[in-house]
């Protein structure tokens, strides 16, 4: 395996400068492939910052989110601009990439809840301990406190990470809790794009080991 390096963001919520961003990251010379892990838009608002997202320079891969209507993703033409995962799996230079739309039930508007059970049991034949997980919310007791005091990611995320140990979970939902930990040998990245999130660099050398840091 060459070297590898994946811009990652989410929660980008329609704003013009987090499209501006994903841009500029994009563009850059060491970025291959640009996964975004839901929240692209904001209900409603926002679908015009995803035509500039299907003029990316570079691959790019996304989950929806709790925010994200099912239309966006057939907005986007087969074979070119934005490639929405659902239980479905990609190759990219030599790397497997699994997508998983949806955020959990939440207490408040949401276009998307998962039945999480059944979800994560259609992950089984898809993933090992090679894969890139991509999903909107964190794994319960990993970069998910909300206000950073109580935990909000879900618990069947977590469970099935610590069963199956992917190699990287990137997800996003939970803004203020941006940044990298880990669950046994799986690298979890929130790459939220809150007040000051500039989303993460994911970097695979030749020895095909992933290490990410923020920017």
């Amino acid at each position: 395996m060459d070297s590898i390096c994946i811009y990652a963001a989410a929660d980008l919520h329609g704003r013009p400068d987090r499209f501006d961003l994903v841009a500029r990251q994009a563009a850059r010379p060491d970025i291959g492939l640009v996964v975004l892990a839901g929240d692209l838009v904001h209900y409603a608002r926002g679908h015009a910052g995803l035509e500039r997202l299907m003029t990316l320079p570079k691959p790019l891969l996304a989950v929806r989110g709790n925010t994200d209507p099912r239309r966006i993703a057939k907005l986007s033409p087969a074979g070119r601009g934005i490639d929405f995962l659902d239980l479905e799996r990609r190759r990219f230079d030599g790397l497997t990439i699994v997508g998983i739309g949806g955020t959990l039930p939440i207490p408040f508007r949401s276009r998307l809840g998962w039945s999480e059970h059944r979800r994560l049991e259609c992950l089984a034949g898809l993933v090992d301990n090679r894969t890139i997980i991509v999903a909107h919310p964190p794994p319960y007791g990993v970069r998910d406190r909300v206000a950073g005091r109580w935990h909000a990611g879900s618990r069947g995320l977590r469970r099935w990470v610590e069963q199956i140990a992917p190699a990287v979970l990137i997800c996003g939902h939970i803004h203020e809790a941006a940044g990298v930990g880990w669950i046994g040998p799986t690298l979890v990245v929130n790459c939220a794009l809150g007040k000051k999130g500039r989303g993460a660099i994911i970097r695979y050398d030749r020895d095909g080991k992933p290490r990410a840091r923020m920017i």
